[in-house]
């Protein structure tokens, strides 16, 4: 029987708690380097010009993984609101999937307004200033306190903040993808075996912290 908790302990080491070496920056450039045309053709770009100020990965890796946590959260979230008319989880990733080549929106679509909120959460055209906006609103002591100052050593690297917000645009539809995909893989078949799941995200990071500072770089 599909377990709730058990799904979302393989999306917090899956997805969201990223490899603090970095290797997630290489494969970004190779998926979104040939990339002309489509919601991702910006990102690789707005990622060289980031690398190209020697930035800490350790200070991109907090950020990447808390905009992970957040289209984590929000996906699931999306799931209740504004929610499935079908109510069934198959096939939800391979439709985002299709969604994000160019014409793929026009393809038709059982779940059109739950997809169109995912997109809203990826934003490719993303500047930077929400993210900006929200961390301004995270206590150093609380769930991703150690985000802010990383950022903050991020733009005073003159790293543009647009660029930031564009090649996370990735990182949120890798996390949103790979959420539903897990879902999927982990038994799920209906929203309803699920309501309210992304309320015990954050309770079920394992390194028990919640998100707290010292609760990544963590190895299980």
């Amino acid at each position: 029987m599909a377990n709730q908790e058990d799904c979302l302990d393989k999306v917090w080491i899956k997805v969201i708690n990223i490899d603090p070496k970095g290797s997630w920056i290489e494969q970004c450039l190779e998926e979104t380097s040939a990339e002309k045309e489509g919601p991702f053709a910006r990102v690789a770009p707005a990622l060289r010009q980031i690398l190209a100020q020697k930035p800490s990965r350790l200070d991109l890796g907090r950020v990447v993984r808390f905009e992970r946590y957040e289209a984590v959260y929000q996906t699931l979230d999306a799931l209740d609101h504004p929610g499935l008319t079908k109510g069934k989880l198959k096939g939800l990733h391979r439709q985002l999937e299709t969604s994000a080549h160019p014409g793929g929106r026009k393809t038709r679509l059982s779940e059109p307004d739950f997809i169109q909120s995912l997109w809203d959460i990826i934003n490719p055209n993303d500047d930077g200033v929400a993210l900006q906006s929200l961390l301004e609103s995270i206590v150093p002591d609380g769930a991703f306190g150690d985000v802010p100052p990383a950022f903050e050593r991020l733009l005073k690297k003159s790293i543009k903040r647009r660029d930031l917000g564009v090649a996370f645009s990735w990182h949120r539809y890798e996390a949103a993808n790979d959420t539903l995909r897990l879902l999927e893989e982990e038994g799920f078949e209906n929203v309803t075996e699920i309501p309210g799941i992304h309320e015990i995200l954050l309770g079920l990071d394992p390194s028990g912290k919640e998100g707290k500072p010292g609760s990544w770089p963590f190895f299980k």
